[in-house]
């Protein structure tokens, strides 16, 4: 089950998007929650945008100012997985369409409509990738010694290690990308052959297993 909440306030209006479902999908797969990993998180994105252009592309124009205030922040927290829809001006909490009463006002059924169009499939991908997720970071998925830990860093390098070497390299530059010498390395590696690149992404690993990575990137 997946919630929707609205609130107005002085700094304008926000939608609430909860995804309970995939929070209580994710606990009965991994045992406990978790946040939402790159490949994971990359849906989510994508269906947030595609809500947001829901949104925008039914807005009433005068101006276009409110029209292009409108945002999407994905909330990828384990335990609290979500959207967040927000619009800073203050009026849009009062649009309606010219013709209609007052009262009609547009921006909470445009949110409602645009998250029904796209739920049940967002819902059906994310628990899809989540079950692709898990069975990656099962143990007899990786070669080599294993990065033991239960620690959010230690599953996200076990992600990372499971991966193709592109694909894994790709998922250290988000993790330090706050860090440009370590960013710096990981394009380098890219260049390497395949025996050093795979020597280089586990050293990569075992830095994220650290929470090398989760210093540099703030989280």
């Amino acid at each position: 089950m997946a919630t929707i909440s609205k609130d107005t306030a002085a700094y304008g209006v926000e939608a609430i998007i909860k995804l309970k479902s995939i929070d209580e999908h994710i606990k009965k797969v991994h045992g406990r929650y978790r946040s939402l990993l790159p490949t994971e998180s990359a849906i989510l994105t994508d269906y947030g945008q595609k809500i947001l252009r829901h949104v925008v592309d039914r807005w009433p124009v005068d101006t276009g100012t409110s029209r292009d205030r409108w945002s999407v922040t994905e909330m990828p927290l384990g335990g609290d997985l979500g959207l967040r829809i927000y619009n800073p001006i203050t009026y849009v909490q009062y649009v309606h369409r010219a013709g209609t009463p007052k009262t009609a006002i547009l921006w909470g059924p445009m949110i409602s409509k645009a998250w029904a169009t796209y739920k049940n499939q967002l819902v059906a991908d994310l628990k899809a990738e989540i079950d692709k997720t898990e069975q990656r970071l099962q143990p007899e998925q990786f070669t080599g010694p294993q990065i033991e830990g239960s620690s959010w860093a230690a599953i996200q390098a076990r992600f990372a290690l499971a991966q193709a070497p592109d694909k894994a390299l790709n998922t250290f530059a988000r993790i330090f990308r706050n860090d440009p010498p370590t960013l710096r390395r990981i394009e380098k590696v890219r260049n390497m052959g395949a025996a050093k690149q795979k020597t280089e992404i586990r050293k990569l690993a075992e830095k994220v297993a650290r929470g090398d990575g989760y210093i540099a990137a703030g989280a």
